[in-house]
C-alpha cells in the first residue's frame, strides 16, 4: 500500500505533455481518484476518449476539470477532497497557488530548488522528497511556509538532510518516511 492509497491527486494542466506524463504514472496505482485540470475543453474531450479506449478498467479514475489557474475561484471548485496536486499547468506565474498548495512531491530527478521557490506559500503543510541525495536548495526556499510545515525525506537520508548546505535551516522540520 502507498501513501496515495484511497487519495486523490489533481493535474493542474494534466492536457499537457507533463500532465499526461503523470496521469500515465498514477493511473495503475491504489490512488482513488485523479482530477484533471485545464482550461482545454477539446483537449479533456479528447482524453477521456483515448483512456476510455485503451484503459477502460482504470479510465473512470479520471474526473475532468474546465478552469484556469489564473483564477482562483475556477481552482477553488475543483479543490474540495484533493489530497495532493502535481502542478504543471504551463504559465510563467501563478500567485494563487500560494492560498492553497498543501502538499508538494520533489522527485528524484530534481537536482535544484530554486531560491524563494515556495516563498509566502502559507498553506504548504508538506513537503515529500524523494531522493537520498539532498537537491541544492537556493536562499529562503521555504521561506514563510505554514509554521507546521514537514519535509519528509527517506528515512534513510534524514541526517544528510539534515546537515547539508541549505538544508539545515529546516533540519528541525525534516522527518524520515518510507518512500515508494
Amino acid at each position: 500500500m502507498s501513501i496515495f492509497a484511497g487519495k486523490t491527486l489533481m493535474i493542474t494542466g494534466g492536457t499537457g505533455s507533463f500532465g499526461n506524463a503523470v496521469l500515465n504514472r498514477f493511473l495503475r496505482t491504489d490512488i482513488a481518484e485523479i482530477r484533471i485540470f485545464s482550461r482545454d475543453e477539446k483537449k479533456q474531450d479528447d482524453m477521456r476518449h483515448e483512456y476510455q479506449a485503451k484503459m477502460p478498467d482504470v479510465a473512470n479514475k479520471i474526473k475532468f476539470y474546465i478552469g484556469d489557474v489564473r483564477f482562483l475561484e475556477s481552482v477553488r471548485a475543483a479543490m474540495p477532497g484533493v489530497d495532493y496536486i502535481f502542478h504543471a499547468a504551463a504559465l510563467k506565474q501563478v500567485p494563487s497557488c500560494e492560498f492553497f498548495l498543501r502538499t508538494f512531491v520533489i522527485g528524484v530527478a530534481v537536482d535544484t530548488i530554486k531560491s524563494r521557490a515556495f516563498e509566502d506559500c502559507t498553506s504548504l503543510k508538506a513537503v515529500h522528497c524523494k531522493s537520498t541525495t539532498p537537491p541544492v536548495l537556493l536562499e529562503d526556499a521555504f521561506k514563510n511556509n505554514a509554521p507546521e510545515r514537514l519535509i519528509y525525506v527517506p528515512t534513510e537520508a534524514v541526517e544528510t538532510y539534515r546537515t547539508a548546505e541549505g538544508w539545515s535551516t529546516y533540519k528541525d522540520s525534516i522527518v524520515g518516511e518510507d518512500c515508494l
